[in-house]
């Protein structure tokens, strides 16, 4: 680590600092990009709430016990870890991350690369990230008690919510000294690593949402395999058609909207809703759009037993056990990399891929996207040498080093690296269509508050589904509850 006695005079304390997180903020940070279940690609890691597991679709230990009670089966699996370093003679960097697995083989080309070309060494050590959340106790704790690491990968949906309360360094300054501005990178992926108009991180990887369909079960059902629905109408229908049960045990189910990326987000976007009014710096769940949008997806609840999906869901597994995969949902709303899970565990599976339907009223498709992004956390004492770090991870090179030595269904953030012939030859008709969806995708609000309001529409989505209130109720309460803390944290929006 680049040590000093001199550290950053605005780091906040421990105590301070997980106290306006709160308990949700410090113990269960979310979501890099949304995923219910681990994943195993680059780009794509894993997340949900601690306390929205069952929502997101994973198996809790209670949910586990209504599998095996219902006759199902569960399974987990286990990932690799390890630690890399490279010496040189300029000084070198203590680097936090989380990447494990077959990650580790393009981190390591990265830090090869940087070190060659810089005579700087890296220290990168492995930073586990307990299950459900996208930050470490670890590094919050280190950042709060001013000795953080010279350079951390950061979940870039909580990059606002860090910045705001004085965690990270502004490189603003250095991204225009060194001709880096939002036009090297998508909207999305820059708006994340901002706030306020000042930069804090510098975007890596990201993902989209979009609908697979597994085209034996629709040739099964009597359905068109080389058409995907292309409205909610037709996924409905479709839906009802392909779906077969046994008394109240599910043998498949034609989609269940909540799992994979299935948030309230993706719906509510979908029907053309807005989460956040950035002129007044208010969120606006309670929508109308974004209401109608949960009373559909509310409704797949009741119409499908809410209580037996949750026994069949409590059985799915990750990678190999995948349930689309295995067969036992038709289609699925997932990031673009299940196309890597399904070249691994299932390269015979014969599917197809495609943009979300389109919602009632609306004449266009939606997606949104989340993704990593590195940061100089506040206190260090050589930021230079950090930020020239960083600044190589988020490059046109850097990323493009990473997907070259990547298994997984890598997409970068750089408009440039995109452009490279690899993208394309490695993501098959993929490519194509992320490549539609990137330019239009949404991204969570950047507001303090961004973690308090993911993990309360990620709660709301199991009430709705399991019928505990009307959808309109339970998101009018969290607008009241997350601009009340908004409130509380003088927040103006780009209006104040």
């Amino acid at each position: 680590m680049l040590h000093g006695n001199e550290r950053g005079e605005h780091v906040l304390s421990r105590r301070a600092l997980l106290a306006s997180l709160g308990t949700a903020g410090a113990m269960a940070l979310l979501a890099a990009c949304g995923s219910s279940r681990p994943a195993i690609t680059s780009g794509a890691p894993a997340v949900g709430a601690a306390s929205s597991s069952a929502a997101a679709g994973q198996a809790t230990p209670d949910a586990a016990a209504t599998a095996k009670a219902a006759g199902y089966a569960t399974a987990v699996p286990t990932p690799t870890v390890g630690q890399i370093k490279t010496t040189g003679a300029k000084g070198t960097i203590q680097y936090w991350h989380n990447h494990s697995g077959i990650e580790l083989p393009p981190l390591q080309a990265n830090i090869q690369e940087f070190s060659k070309s810089t005579d700087i060494g890296i220290e990168a050590t492995y930073v586990p990230v307990p299950p459900g959340t996208q930050a470490s106790e670890k590094l919050i704790a280190a950042i709060a008690g001013g000795t953080p690491p010279d350079a951390a990968r950061f979940d870039r949906f909580i990059v606002g919510s860090f910045a705001f309360k004085g965690s990270l360094t502004d490189v603003t300054a250095k991204a225009a000294q060194d001709g880096i501005s939002s036009k090297d990178y998508y909207n999305f992926a820059w708006q994340e690593a901002s706030l306020n108009g000042k930069l804090y991180a510098i975007p890596t990887s990201t993902d989209v949402r979009i609908l697979y369909w597994n085209k034996d079960h629709f040739k099964d059902a009597g359905l068109d395999t080389e058409k995907a629905p292309a409205t909610i109408q037709e996924l409905d229908d479709a839906v009802a058609k392909l779906t077969k049960k046994d008394g109240n045990r599910y043998a498949r189910i034609g989609f269940i909207p909540w799992l994979g990326q299935g948030w309230l987000y993706t719906y509510g976007w979908l029907w053309g809703g807005s989460f956040y009014d950035d002129k007044t710096g208010q969120v606006t769940t309670s929508d109308p759009k974004i209401v109608d949008a949960a009373n559909w997806y509310g409704g797949y609840g009741k119409k499908y037993a809410i209580g037996d999906v949750d026994a069949f869901q409590a059985s799915f597994g990750s990678n190999a056990q995948d349930p689309f995969l295995v067969g036992l949902v038709s289609m699925e709303v997932s990031t673009n990399g299940t196309v890597n899970n399904i070249k691994q565990y299932k390269p015979d599976m014969n599917y197809g891929l495609a943009v979300l339907p389109m919602a009632p009223n609306q004449t266009q498709t939606s997606t949104w996207s989340g993704g990593w992004s590195n940061v100089v956390p506040n206190g260090v004492k050589n930021v230079d040498t950090a930020w020239s770090f960083i600044k190589y991870m988020g490059s046109s090179q850097g990323q493009l080093t990473w997907a070259k030595n990547s298994k997984g269904a890598f997409l970068p953030t750089s408009i440039e690296a995109g452009k490279d012939p690899f993208f394309p030859q490695a993501n098959g008709a993929a490519w194509d269509l992320v490549q539609k969806l990137l330019p239009i995708s949404h991204w969570r609000p950047v507001i303090p508050e961004g973690n308090e309001l993911w993990n309360d529409l990620a709660d709301a989505g199991d009430q709705i589904r399991h019928q505990k209130s009307d959808a309109k109720t339970i998101l009018s309460g969290i607008d009241g509850k997350v601009n009340d803390l908004l409130k509380k944290d003088n927040w103006k929006g780009s209006g104040g």
